[in-house]
């Protein structure tokens, strides 16, 4: 009986040793390499837009570089023209029926001191003042309006930057026609686009390596952004080697991310229930389930993190 006991004993301190019962976590630290697709978008679009009405005519072509300030190109309205010379005009027959008209109703205040006119007639002369007065108001606004829009026939840009589009020459444009779009490339953005089980190791990051086109580069995450975009979510991130780069450039980048602690456990120690894996930490001859976060998988064994030390034992099942 001693015998079989201690051959027992024996071969189950055997299975220990070996690993078949249990395995002794031991501390990992890993650089991972995580494959993304990036894109080069603008952050910063001008529009430079008509404050005024009529055929554009420009000095300047898409492509060129402009500045703030800088004439890019003028309208021109023959109607506008016409238009204030007409309104002048109106103000001006209208201010002389006013004169008229006030003239007419002094008159015909001394006459109803003499009881020679109603004041029927004294109201309706001042309600006719009182009309021509409004319409001279409005007419004046018109007026100043037309001023104005002539006043803008000369388009500045309010942006600095490459035109990358422009209306046709001689195409007529309304007040708020966006006549150009000036692109800024100091405003550039490499935006990746990466895969949500990564979000963790990204957010602790201020500054990520990468690997572009077979040259390492440096990243500054900006901002973290969700997307409906599959499981995906995008960074934003920037790089003067990114300024390099033509817009709506796409491809695929190696991230390196180092750094990251963990543990080294089998596969067959991990146990995957509802609320995600388990380990069964042996203690005192007694079992403790523990939670972990899988980093990485290395075929039979993986990388994770959770409540675990060096040297603690797990259960392999």
């Amino acid at each position: 009986m001693r015998l079989i006991l201690l051959l027992t004993f024996i071969s189950l301190s055997f299975k220990v040793a070996f690993g078949q019962d249990t395995y002794k976590v031991v501390p990992a630290k890993l650089r991972m390499e995580i494959q993304v697709s990036g894109q080069i978008e603008s952050g910063k679009q001008c529009s430079i837009t008509s404050k005024t009405e009529g055929y554009f005519y420009p000095f300047v072509s898409v492509g060129d570089r402009v500045k703030i300030g800088q004439v890019i190109g003028s309208f021109k309205n023959e109607f506008l023209d016409a238009n204030l010379q007409s309104t002048v005009k109106k103000i001006q027959i209208t201010q002389s029926e006013i004169e008229n008209l006030t003239k007419k109703l002094e008159n015909y205040e001394k006459l109803y001191s003499l009881g020679l006119a109603s004041k029927n007639d004294i109201l309706d002369l001042k309600n006719n003042i009182s009309l021509k007065q409004s319409e001279i108001e409005s007419l004046k606004a018109q007026l100043k309006t037309y001023n104005i829009q002539k006043n803008n026939f000369k388009l500045s840009s309010n942006c600095e930057g490459y035109i990358i589009n422009m209306i046709p020459e001689g195409q007529y444009a309304t007040i708020g026609t966006t006549v150009a779009t000036v692109y800024n490339q100091n405003s550039n953005f490499l935006y990746l686009y990466v895969p949500v089980e990564f979000l963790n190791l990204i957010k602790s990051k201020k500054v990520l390596n990468a690997k572009l086109n077979d040259e390492t580069i440096f990243l500054k995450v900006k901002e973290i952004i969700p997307v409906s975009e599959g499981n995906l979510v995008k960074v934003k991130t920037f790089s003067k080697r990114a300024l390099e780069l033509p817009l709506n450039f796409r491809q695929g980048i190696t991230l390196y991310v180092d750094g990251l602690s963990g543990f080294k456990i089998p596969k067959k120690a991990l146990v995957l229930e509802e609320k995600g894996f388990f380990v069964y930490k042996i203690y005192n001859g007694k079992k403790f389930k523990e939670k972990v976060n899988i980093i990485k998988d290395e075929g039979d064994f993986i990388i994770a993190s959770g409540n675990l030390k060096d040297g603690d034992e797990v259960e392999i099942r």
